[in-house]
């Protein structure tokens, strides 16, 4: 038999290769052993699948989701819809297996430092790609600007940008989960700059104003000056020198900040710089949430506010090419499922939310809070976050928490 122990520890492997997408491009032995893990955790454990609010809420979505492959097909007329049904089924069986095996703070803690964890090899491998070139067995490279941006172990070359922020957050939280935080820091801008991404600019700036307004009266003002600014100094001035033996810092400066911001605020000498995508602006992120949805109903008709049209909706993500994309997550959950698909979503967050909220001085719920509102942003702007399982797993996790704690808070009322 395994022991606890070891099942704990085999529990946090799951989690590591569920997050290591990219080793799908290694051997199909990638998805063998991630059926047989989730069939393991979710039949061998003689807990009951838990009760409560949260776990409600989560089991309804559930159902839809089902409902919404079944749709697919009967839309389709085909079964072109298959590739689709492991993406969207994936990380609820992910809850699931966390929602079995998952009991006390210790293990939170523990499959949170594996999380940070996977998010800094992501990073270790931006930094070794900028130095020795692309990985064969990761997606492949692009340029923006003229510079090559890479992917990482965690998947597409998009991911990295989102969960910078979510990095930042777990690093500093008032439990000492993580040492040699000026290292770890260092590298995990170093993987922000280096990936050429503007949501990872939007991401770092965005995670060090949330952290300030959720951590500023758990932490003395002297700490914050004494310890987290200039691990912020060092690590960005670290950056730049390892930066500067590679590339010249000013095309690197000018392809990330045109990108993001347009070109007024890049250095001189910037008109080799191709922007390749619209900068960040309200009327950006205007068009990013409403211009596509606009003609997509349009296409589908008023059938999509009921029912959805299945898969489908969520094109790329959900592994369908040649059909349209909303790119951003809450229009993958309106196309896929209709509007009471996204209204289930929206109030498991909203619960998930406020229980966390309500129990904000223990510092799990505190983290799941932060890292929370930067999964919103995400949703914003990039298609597949409720589905992708390096953006999203911090939220399940979070779900499974604030269930437990929502239950313990019951019981003692």
């Amino acid at each position: 038999m395994i022991t606890t122990f070891n099942k704990n520890h085999l529990l946090y492997f799951y989690v590591l290769l569920i997050l290591f997408t990219a080793l799908r491009n290694v051997s199909v032995v990638y998805y063998v052993l991630i059926s047989f893990l989730t069939v393991y955790f979710l039949f061998s454990n003689k807990n009951s699948f838990k009760l409560g609010l949260h776990a409600t809420l989560f089991y309804v979505f559930t159902a839809c989701t089902f409902f919404m492959i079944f749709r697919s097909g009967i839309y389709m007329e085909s079964w072109a819809f298959l590739p689709g049904v492991p993406r969207s089924l994936l990380m609820i069986f992910v809850t699931l297996v966390l929602f079995k095996n998952v009991n006390n703070d210790y293990q939170f803690d523990q499959i949170i430092k594996v999380i940070f964890s996977c998010y800094f090899i992501a990073a270790i491998t931006m930094v070794y790609q900028l130095y020795f070139g692309p990985v064969s067995w990761f997606s492949p490279h692009v340029t923006r600007g003229g510079l090559s941006r890479y992917s990482t172990i965690l998947g597409s070359l998009t991911i990295y940008g989102s969960i910078i922020g979510y990095s930042i957050i777990v690093l500093f939280s008032k439990r000492a989960l993580l040492k040699k935080k000026l290292l770890l820091l260092t590298i995990i801008f170093s993987g922000g700059f280096i990936s050429l991404s503007k949501s990872a600019v939007i991401m770092m700036i965005l995670s060090v104003i949330v952290f300030i307004l959720f951590e500023w009266k758990h932490m003395k003002l002297i700490y914050f000056i004494k310890r987290i600014v200039p691990y912020v100094f060092i690590a960005v001035t670290s950056f730049l020198f390892l930066l500067l033996n590679v590339q010249t810092l000013q095309d690197y400066f000018n392809t990330i900040v045109i990108q993001a911001f347009g070109s007024d605020l890049s250095f001189i000498n910037s008109s080799s710089i191709i922007v390749d995508s619209p900068r960040v602006s309200v009327e950006a992120l205007y068009s990013r949430l409403f211009s596509w949805t606009g003609s997509m109903i349009e296409q589908y008709g008023p059938i999509v506010y009921f029912v959805g049209v299945g898969l489908q909706g969520g094109a790329g993500v959900m592994g369908l090419s040649g059909f349209s994309s909303s790119h951003n997550a809450f229009g993958d959950l309106f196309f896929m499922g209709g509007l009471l698909y996204l209204f289930i979503f929206l109030m498991l967050y909203v619960f998930t939310q406020y229980t966390h909220f309500k129990n904000r001085d223990n510092y799990i719920s505190r983290i799941f809070i932060m890292v929370n509102i930067l999964f919103l942003a995400n949703m914003f702007v990039a298609a597949g976050s409720v589905y992708q399982p390096s953006i999203s797993i911090l939220f399940w996790l979070s779900v499974v928490y604030a269930n437990k704690v929502n239950n313990r808070l019951r019981v003692i009322q």
